[in-house]
C-alpha cells in the first residue's frame, strides 16, 4: 500500500508476476505509463487500485492484472484505458480487467497488440474486460475514432460522447453487462459477432448514431427495458432481418403507445430491412406532462390496475406530474422516476387513496 503520492513523470510503473498479489495507491501517482506483465515464468494475475482521482499516467495497460479505479475519474479525459502494450509479448493482452467502483470519463478504450500504434493490432483476448458490480459509468469523450474486442461485464454503464463526429466500434463480443448505453454523439458500432444478451437499456440522442451490425441471430434478449431515441435525426441501424422486443420506447421526449416500430417515414431513426421493433408495455407507463390517474388517455394501456406495474417517468427534458385527484383502484406496483438520459422530474401528487 502506498498513501502518499507518487511523482514519476518520465518513469515507467508495473506490477510482475506474483500471483494474485495486491498493489494499492492512495496517494496521487504521476507516470510516464503503467501495465502488467508476465515476468519470470509466472502468469498469475495480480491486483492493483487507485484510490485517488487525478492520477497523471500516460498509458495503462493491465495485463495479467485487475486494475481497480475506485475513485471518481482515477485518470484525466486524455488517457485511453488500453489492454496489451507495444512490441512485447509478454505485455500483450490476456486477463486483463478494469473494475469501475466509481465513475470515469477518459478518451477511449484501446486494444494494443504487436504494433501499436501505427495499425493497430488489436488482440485483446477473451478473459480482457472491463466491468462494475456497483453500476458505475465509463464516459468516452472520444477525440478521435477507435474500436476494442474488449468484454463489457457486471452492471457497467457505456457512455460514447466524442468532442466531434467519431466513431467507435466494439466487436466480436458478448457483452454480459445488465447496464446502458447512451451515444450521446457521434457513432457506436457493435459489429463482428457481437451480443447483449443483458442489457436493460438504450439511448441514441439528437444526430447520434448506433449502428448495431452483429452477424449473432440474436442481438438483444428480452431483458431490454428501455429505448430511448432523441429525435428524427437519431440513428438506429438493425442487422437485415433482426428484430427484437422491448418493454418501453420513448421518442422525442414522447412514450410510444403503439405495439410494432418498422423503418418508415413514421420512424426515420430506425434502419435497416426487413427489422422490426416489438413493445410489450411489460409495465402501464404514464405518457403525458400532467393529468388525472383516472382517466385512461393519460396511460400506454388504459387506467392501471392490479395486473401491472404502473410507472409514471420522465423520459426526457420534460418534467411529468400525475394527480390522484379520487380513489384510484389498487395496482400491483408503482415506480417513480426518471429514466437513463432525463433531465425532467416525475411527480405522483396524491390527493386521494392509492
Amino acid at each position: 500500500n502506498f498513501y502518499g503520492d507518487i511523482e514519476a513523470p518520465n518513469q515507467t510503473l508495473k506490477k510482475v508476476g506474483n500471483t494474485y498479489a495486491t498493489m494499492n495507491f492512495y496517494g496521487k501517482v504521476t507516470a510516464k505509463e503503467f501495465y502488467g506483465e508476465y515476468a519470470n515464468g509466472d502468469w498469475g494475475r495480480g491486483n492493483v487500485g487507485f484510490y485517488c482521482s487525478g492520477n497523471e499516467v500516460g498509458i495503462v495497460a493491465p495485463a495479467l492484472t485487475t486494475i481497480t479505479l475506485a475513485a471518481p475519474n482515477a485518470f484525466p479525459e486524455t488517457v485511453s484505458l488500453a489492454w496489451g502494450y507495444p512490441n512485447q509479448s509478454y505485455r500483450q493482452s490476456g486477463s486483463g480487467v478494469y473494475a469501475l467502483t466509481a465513475d470515469q470519463t477518459v478518451d477511449r478504450m484501446a486494444s494494443y497488440g504487436s504494433s501499436w500504434p501505427a495499425d493497430m493490432d488489436f488482440s485483446t483476448k477473451e478473459t480482457d474486460n472491463i466491468g462494475s458490480t456497483t453500476g458505475s459509468t465509463l464516459t468516452m469523450k472520444g477525440r478521435g475514432n477507435g474500436w476494442t474486442y474488449t468484454r463489457l461485464t457486471d452492471s457497467l454503464n457505456l457512455t460514447w460522447d466524442p468532442v466531434g463526429d467519431y466513431t467507435f466500434a466494439l466487436s466480436n463480443r458478448t457483452h454480459t453487462t445488465s447496464g446502458k448505453i447512451t451515444v450521446k454523439g457521434g457513432t457506436l458500432i457493435a459489429g463482428g459477432k457481437t451480443r447483449f444478451p443483458n442489457l436493460t437499456g438504450l439511448v441514441v440522442a439528437p444526430g447520434a448514431r448506433f449502428l448495431f451490425r452483429t452477424t449473432e441471430a440474436e442481438g438483444f434478449t428480452d431483458k431490454l427495458q428501455s429505448l430511448v431515441i432523441g429525435d428524427e435525426t437519431s440513428v438506429l441501424e438493425l442487422p437485415d432481418g433482426q428484430e427484437f422486443t422491448v418493454a418501453q420506447v420513448c421518442v422525442n421526449g414522447e412514450v410510444f403507445a403503439g405495439d410494432e416500430i418498422v423503418p418508415g417515414p413514421t420512424y426515420p431513426w430506425l434502419h435497416g430491412n426487413n427489422v422490426k421493433i416489438s413493445v410489450t408495455h411489460a409495465n402501464n407507463i404514464w405518457t403525458v406532462p400532467s393529468g388525472t390517474w383516472g382517466t385512461a388517455a393519460n396511460w400506454a394501456v388504459g387506467v392501471p390496475s392490479a395486473t401491472l406495474d404502473a410507472q409514471v417517468l420522465s423520459w426526457g427534458a420534460q418534467s411529468v406530474t400525475a394527480t390522484v385527484d379520487a380513489v384510484a383502484a389498487p395496482v400491483n406496483g408503482l415506480t417513480v422516476g426518471t429514466t437513463v438520459g432525463a433531465s425532467g422530474t416525475a411527480t405522483v401528487a396524491v390527493g386521494s387513496s392509492l
